[in-house]
């Protein structure tokens, strides 16, 4: 799983291994989880 860690002032990724800065990862990686619950609770739903 994608683990969100502190980073010094953004190194170009090379540290997190992606092209994003941290802020928009964590922005991603929110509106991610934020999709796979409302899956979730659609699928409880029915």
């Amino acid at each position: 799983m994608l683990k969100i860690v502190r980073h010094p002032p953004y190194q170009g990724g090379i540290k997190g291994g992606s092209p994003l800065p941290p802020l928009i990862r964590v922005g991603l990686f929110h509106s991610q989880e934020k999709r796979r619950n409302t899956a979730r609770n659609e699928i409880l739903a029915t």
